[in-house]
């Protein structure tokens, strides 16, 4: 089936990648202040919790409730990293799990017979055609506002204390460069997270769990655990795993200060269950 290309996110891509490139000819040209750094790796963090904390494992995978304040919080954040908008995310990533690894997936990279278009079309290709569901005018007005928030508001904070060269540099390190960082460690799940890596899980996919995905993923490099358990909230069974899941440490977080609740995980046998909760569209 010929596939239609999609040229706003085609154009999106591109020219937040241009600015991203800019932003790192102007750190070696000018330096960047510590203020900026601090700003980029909040705005990294933060913005990275949006997607694998809220898109992911609370819009998506429905793995733990919490109040409406916190979840439009999640909401704002998870728009501010510029993956579209949050009903979009989730119908792909549900249809991602539903045929996984097949060419009805939106993004594997193994079912391509050329393995480095697979690469190609799982980490970044996929996402230059027609989007998958249609969100209303209202969405989209949101996800452009949180959208235009992500990019520009460490340019003003840095304004505030550095005046324009801070706004410059706030704008195109914190705001661009950091948007581009989380993109591509999301992505890398997507390609490498079932290309590399190993597999303590039998799935009937080529999921894999990787340590390094998992700390640039914030959490959500153990893809082979979580196409085991998708519903679950915390990734791994053991303390170091759990630790090192950081979506899940904050999840366990808000649990004990009652922000959170209902927040599932397997038991210890490790048993995949015959059916997955966490697949079912809300």
């Amino acid at each position: 089936m010929k596939k239609t290309p999609y040229w706003p996110t085609i154009f999106v891509i591109g020219f937040v990648h241009i600015v991203a490139f800019l932003g790192v000819w102007h750190t070696f040209e000018k330096g960047v202040s510590f203020l900026a750094i601090i700003v980029f790796i909040v705005g990294y963090f933060w913005t990275g919790l949006g997607v694998t904390v809220g898109f992911h494992r609370f819009y998506t995978h429905r793995s733990f409730q919490t109040s409406k304040v916190v979840a439009e919080i999640l909401l704002a954040l998870g728009e501010m990293a510029l993956q579209g908008n949050r009903d979009g995310w989730r119908t792909v990533h549900l249809a991602h799990h539903r045929a996984p690894d097949t060419l009805r997936d939106p993004h594997s990279p193994v079912a391509w017979e050329n393995r480095l278009y697979g690469f190609y079309w799982a980490h970044i290709g996929w996402l230059f055609f027609q989007p998958l569901g249609n969100p209303s005018a209202s969405d989209r007005t949101r996800s452009l506002g949180y959208a235009f928030l992500g990019l520009f508001l460490p340019g003003l904070i840095l304004f505030v204390f550095e005046g324009w060269d801070g706004a410059l540099s706030g704008t195109l390190l914190a705001g661009f460069m950091r948007v581009v960082f989380v993109w591509h460690a999301t992505w890398s799940v997507n390609s490498i997270g079932h290309l590399w890596g190993s597999r303590p899980f039998p799935t009937k996919d080529n999921s894999r769990d990787s340590w390094i995905i998992g700390m640039f993923g914030l959490g959500d490099g153990y893809h082979n655990f979580h196409h085991a358990f998708p519903w679950s909230a915390i990734n791994g069974f053991s303390i170091p795993e759990k630790l090192s899941d950081t979506p899940g440490t904050i999840i366990s977080a808000m649990g004990i200060l009652h922000l959170a609740w209902n927040i599932q995980s397997p038991d210890n046998s490790g048993k995949i269950p015959e059916t997955q909760p966490g697949l079912i569209s809300v």
